[in-house]
């Protein structure tokens, strides 16, 4: 008996199964003469430079105000740093990392636990205080180079400033508070004084956890170590120098519109038509200067 099946039940195909009444309609099958869809899915919109926009806490720092901010304290870290180095002997160095608007609870969260948190009342803001913090290491770097140390044991200490140990980074913070106001002098007259001293965020009272506050990120390389230096201004203290960006919109849409009239005025006057004519006195070329003439030569006359 031969292996190979038989070619008619081969070639022939079962006959599909009679649908029954009550069972639903099967999706229809696509057919192999159908075309198919053979488009690329169109490439996913890129979300690199799209930016979430909080409508009910808008940004209050434009581009221009922030290179001004960035203009502010880079002369405050330059006097800041030669202050420190003076006072600690040694070499140091302060880099400015970043300036944002922040409510005061989000300043209280990027500052380390513990911390040395100076708060300092702003006459211009009543209600508000302005706070410069210290990071731990840098806080007790500063303590031992000032107390005639050499620096060493940074890292060690995870506990609190003691009193006494306040009152030494006291005097680094009411020289931070005098060379802000000195920086800040020809923007806004912050008069600034330091009135409390806090080791834990969460316990800093400066003011409403919503209040929009100027916070600045610096870096301070001091003794082979980094440490950081958290320095948060009242939005409410800086008012004369914010509200420079409604003045100069203001001015810059009446400057605009000038402008455009300006133009209007100028295609009239160059669309009016001038009839113009010249009367020259009399005066002799010889001919040679004719004949030599060509064009876009100028004719002197004597």
């Amino acid at each position: 008996m031969s292996d190979t099946p038989d070619e008619d039940v081969v070639d022939t195909p079962a006959d599909p199964p009679e649908a029954s009444p009550d069972s639903p309609p099967d999706e229809a099958a696509p057919s192999e003469s159908a075309p198919t869809d053979t488009t690329e899915p169109s490439e996913a919109v890129e979300t690199d430079d799209i930016e979430v926009y909080d409508f009910r806490r808008p940004a209050s720092i434009s581009k221009d105000r922030k290179r001004s901010l960035e203009a502010i304290y880079a002369l405050f870290v330059k006097s800041f740093e030669g202050w420190l180095a003076g006072r600690t002997r040694a070499p140091i160095h302060i880099t400015l990392l970043g300036l944002e608007q922040l409510t005061f609870g989000e300043f209280q969260t990027s500052l380390s636990s513990p911390c040395a948190a100076f708060s300092m009342e702003v006459r211009q803001s009543p209600t508000q205080n302005a706070v410069v913090g210290f990071g731990s290491d840098l806080s007790y770097y500063l303590l031992d180079r000032l107390s005639g140390g050499p620096g060493h044991g940074v890292g060690l200490h995870e506990r609190a400033l003691t009193v006494m140990e306040r009152q030494v980074i006291r005097i680094v913070a009411a020289k931070a508070a005098s060379q802000l106001a000195e920086v800040w002098q020809e923007y806004a007259e912050l008069d600034l004084t330091v009135v409390g001293f806090e080791s834990i965020p969460d316990m800093l009272r400066a003011a409403s956890r919503e209040d929009p506050y100027l916070a600045a990120n610096l870096k301070v390389d001091a003794g082979g170590i980094e440490c950081s230096m958290l320095i948060a201004l009242p939005f409410a203290g800086l008012d004369g120098f914010f509200a420079a960006d409604t003045r100069r919109a203001v001015a810059g849409e009446r400057s605009h519109t000038q402008m455009v009239d300006r133009s209007a005025a100028e295609a009239t006057l160059r669309s009016t038509g001038v009839d113009v004519q010249v009367r020259l006195p009399e005066f002799r070329v010889p001919f040679h200067r004719i004949a030599s003439l060509a064009a876009g030569d100028l004719l002197t006359t004597p």
